[in-house]
């Protein structure tokens, strides 16, 4: 009881709903919850925090059940009774996002907020529904777009034997696909064997600055690396181990001195491909990485 009082005087808030009364608008705050960090919805409590109380009987814990599972997809609940309130306790969802009968809600401080269109595709990509890598390019036209010297490179360096017909291979690679008579590429595909892959992304770009001092208003060296995305990888590489620092080990009773970079190159190497991977392909400004 003293923990309910607590809340009760906290008021509402990002983990925390009142709900006066039963109502169809119970949906929108399950979903806004499971769409966000899950929370707790006291049933029979005014927005300001006054116990109004409801009869906490079994049709009425049905009847919460039932919009509960009519989200879409169902939401996980917890009901527990106290005195004269129901408390619902809602989990966060493990297959994001949730909608209900008026659309998609998520949480935003202490109310549930609709999602429009935009906010809908943000969330998918967030939510990781929607890969960049796995939509089609309907731009690029197999084979005019494609470079098979930079897909016969790929194959060697994987060791991948080519004997089988190279559509055959780009479909078992999963980078395209053959439909109504045409084989589409997908935006892997196309970072990876495209001719000239900028034509169809910015993103294809890695921009490599070197700045004096810690304020980035000095540029000392810059390098663009515009070719598919493994050579640019590769590149950025190189161009940044110009700039490690080496000391170098003599000893153990070797004639060849150890080079010892200042940071590890492996290390180096992870922290771009980290930034390759993990950036936002779906932006439509353009944005380096230095």
């Amino acid at each position: 009881m003293e923990e309910m009082e607590l809340i009760l005087d906290e008021g509402e808030g990002y983990l925390i709903e009142f709900k006066e009364s039963m109502s169809d608008s119970l949906a929108k705050e399950m979903v806004a919850f499971a769409n966000s960090s899950g929370g707790q919805i006291f049933l029979g409590v005014s927005d300001e925090g006054v116990v109004k109380g409801v009869n906490i009987t079994n049709r009425l814990r049905s009847q919460v059940q039932d919009i509960a599972r009519k989200c879409d997809p169902p939401v996980s609940i917890l009901l527990e009774g106290q005195a004269n309130i129901l408390t619902i306790a809602v989990r966060e969802g493990t297959d994001k996002p949730y909608s209900c009968k008026d659309g998609f809600f998520i949480r935003t401080g202490p109310s549930s907020q609709k999602l429009r269109r935009d906010e809908i595709v943000d969330y998918f990509n967030h939510e990781g529904k929607i890969r960049f890598d796995e939509q089609f390019c309907m731009d690029f036209k197999y084979p005019d777009d494609f470079s098979e010297e930079r897909f016969q490179r790929y194959l060697q360096q994987c060791n991948i034997t080519s004997n089988l017909p190279l559509e055959q291979i780009l479909t078992n690679l999963g980078v395209a696909q053959r439909q109504a008579g045409r084989l589409l590429m997908k935006n892997a595909g196309v970072m990876m064997f495209a001719r000239e892959p900028t034509r169809f992304y910015f993103h294809a770009v890695i921009t490599c600055v070197r700045f004096r001092g810690t304020t980035k208003t000095h540029i000392i060296d810059r390098k663009d690396f515009s070719e598919d995305i493994i050579t640019n990888v590769d590149n950025a590489m190189k161009w940044l181990k110009t700039y490690i620092p080496l000391r170098y080990e003599i000893g153990g009773g070797k004639l060849q001195r150890d080079e010892v970079p200042e940071l590890p190159y492996d290390a180096l190497r992870e922290a771009l491909l980290n930034s390759v991977i993990h950036r936002d392909y779906f932006e439509k400004v353009a944005c380096y990485y230095g």
